[in-house]
């Protein structure tokens, strides 16, 4: 799923036949892709996962949550951790952490004094498994993003060579950057 629909972008770029749908719905994909870099925010829900060797410091000012990128947060599915004694994942019941869905980036924060499970200091420790995104149809695409894919797709369409030429980079169109910058999520950068 996409959050441009075929019929969109070829009637963006004023296309009557079908010969390049395949190639077209490739560069909706990598449209939104470099869009979704760009802006730092997941434009379509997805299932995304979070790992991390530990949690955080306990004497760090930002010791009781984990910011989880690509906003919005939509949900947890499931916050797993590398048991120390067990050796083996455990899952965190729900009850031990809250899920904040307005902030962004998403967080989850331990619950009123609960501490962060013991765990064995190994690569990946720690995993949550999250869904994020805007939409869950290209209807639900609030039209300035559909705006700045359509700009970012015209794009990659018309100039289908390299993105360097002699020593001029392409960058992402200017519009689509302006469109884009507002809801911008500086923090993953």
């Amino acid at each position: 799923m996409e959050p441009l629909t075929l019929a969109d972008l070829k009637a963006h770029l004023r296309i009557d036949h079908d010969h390049e749908d395949q190639l077209i719905e490739g560069v909706i994909s990598t449209a939104r892709r470099i869009a979704e870099e760009f802006s730092g925010r997941a434009f379509i829900q997805r299932t995304m996962r979070y790992e991390a060797c530990g949690f955080p410091t306990e004497t760090g000012a930002r010791s009781d949550h984990i910011k989880l990128a690509l906003p919005p947060l939509v949900s947890i599915t499931s916050f797993e951790y590398l048991d120390e004694s067990a050796g083996t994942f455990a899952t965190w019941a729900s009850t031990n952490y809250i899920v904040d869905t307005t902030a962004e980036p998403g967080r989850v924060y331990r619950a009123y004094e609960v501490s962060w499970p013991t765990i064995r200091q190994q690569h990946n420790a720690v995993k949550i498994t999250y869904v994020t995104g805007n939409a869950t149809g290209s209807s639900d695409v609030p039209e300035h993003y559909k705006h700045a894919l359509r700009l970012i797709s015209e794009g990659l369409y018309e100039d289908r060579g390299e993105y360097v030429t002699g020593t001029i980079v392409k960058q992402l169109p200017r519009t689509a950057q302006d469109i884009l910058r507002p809801t911008r999520d500086w923090r993953f950068q």
